[in-house]
């Protein structure tokens, strides 16, 4: 699957204005064909930093959604009201994907508490090592208490680059001190030592979410596929 990312620093006094386009882009690609889901995820510590999610069936589908008239408006409204002082836009692939126990139906969860994770591994320590551990602690991952969700992104020009979005029912869930096997299996990278660099993180809350069409269909035909590693 394939995921759109973009962050948006806006300016502080027109936040209110930006946010009500915003949240009109969201409800506009959720009624496109081939959105899994869309979500808003505002920073806690620079809550004027916003990072849009879009996870879709396919590149062409998002193209198709981003060239309509619709999501046209709302760019252009943006643009004209000269509401945002920098944006990013980045392409990902969907590597992998764990709910948590209250499966999808905790997703939309408007107390969530996000972590958006980047790191880069070394090339030679991918396939072998950071594959499979990874692998493993999402399984273990998923069965911790207040866990939602997590997902891997995998950069499409930079195949060594990663994001991965830790979804908690809520803050104190996410600062619980780990259970040992949540510690054993996370020590594997650490031990391991795969990472080229310190990993970067920010924490959020959950600004807006958007399910498409047939998105929760989607993203579990993506589970179900996924292969052994």
């Amino acid at each position: 699957m394939y995921v759109h990312h973009a962050e948006v620093d806006i300016f502080p006094e027109q936040f209110d204005k930006w946010s009500a386009h915003a949240h009109n882009y969201v409800s506009v690609m959720s009624r496109k064909p081939g959105l899994a889901v869309i979500r808003g995820l505002r920073s806690i510590v620079d809550p004027h930093h916003v990072v849009f999610v879009e996870t879709w069936r396919s590149k062409e589908d998002c193209a198709k959604a981003q060239a309509s008239i619709e999501a046209g408006l709302v760019a252009t409204a943006i643009r004209r009201g000269e509401l945002v002082r920098n944006e990013r836009h980045r392409e990902f692939g969907l590597h992998d994907m764990v709910w948590g126990r209250r499966g999808l139906h905790g997703f939309s969860d408007p107390a969530q508490f996000v972590r958006h994770i980047e790191v880069d591994v070394f090339p030679e320590k991918f396939a072998q090592q950071w594959v499979p551990w990874v692998r493993n602690f999402l399984s273990v991952f998923a069965r911790q208490k207040g866990v939602l969700a997590e997902e891997i992104l995998r950069s499409t020009t930079d195949p060594y680059h990663l994001v991965a979005i830790r979804t908690y029912v809520n803050e104190a869930a996410a600062l619980a001190k780990p259970s040992i096997e949540e510690e054993t299996a996370a020590n594997f990278t650490k031990e391991g030592k795969v990472y080229a660099k310190p990993p970067s993180s920010i924490t959020c809350s959950l600004f807006d979410i958007g399910w498409g069409l047939t998105g929760q269909q989607d993203i579990g035909e993506f589970m179900m596929q996924m292969e052994s590693v």
